[in-house]
């Protein structure tokens, strides 16, 4: 029996007209456009997120038992609510290698993965994505940076 391919499985759990290329799937799941793509070492799932002005990275705490969260980024206030309880369980459910957020995007990367995984960091990035945008529509982040003057 081999197995599934992670860009198959990926194929399977994105929706929408997909995009394939040698190394990666496009399409959208939870409303969002996401790019899986797939190598030798590792899997990843981007979601593109224009202008975001907060940053994070998160990584497993430990380096042999990796027992919780290391979360650094700016403004604070904002990363904690987009990682609030529920999400930073679900991330240390996942387990991801690092997940990022940048001015363009949030990436998230694996070491590998089942059709569950694949789905749920699909899923994670998607919502991750909307978190962003709901957050930081509330209340713009300039008008926050001068709050604190």
């Amino acid at each position: 029996m081999s197995r599934a391919h992670p860009l198959d499985l990926a194929a399977t759990v994105l929706g929408g007209k997909l995009t394939r290329t040698t190394t990666s799937v496009v399409g959208t799941r939870r409303g969002e456009t996401v790019i899986f793509s797939a190598s030798p070492w590792g899997l990843s799932a981007a979601v593109l997120v224009q202008s975001s002005k907060m940053s994070f990275t998160i990584e497993p705490k430990g380096w042999l038992l990796k027992r919780g969260l290391r979360v650094e980024g700016t403004p604070t206030e904002l990363v904690m609510r987009v990682l609030d309880g529920p999400v930073k369980d679900w991330i240390v459910a996942l387990a991801p290698v690092e997940i990022r957020l940048t001015p363009n995007g949030i990436h998230l990367e694996r070491s590998g993965g089942s059709l569950e995984e694949i789905t749920a960091a699909c899923d994670l990035v998607a919502t991750l994505a909307q978190r962003v945008r709901a957050i930081e529509s509330e209340r713009p982040i300039s008008a926050w940076r001068l709050a604190l003057r």
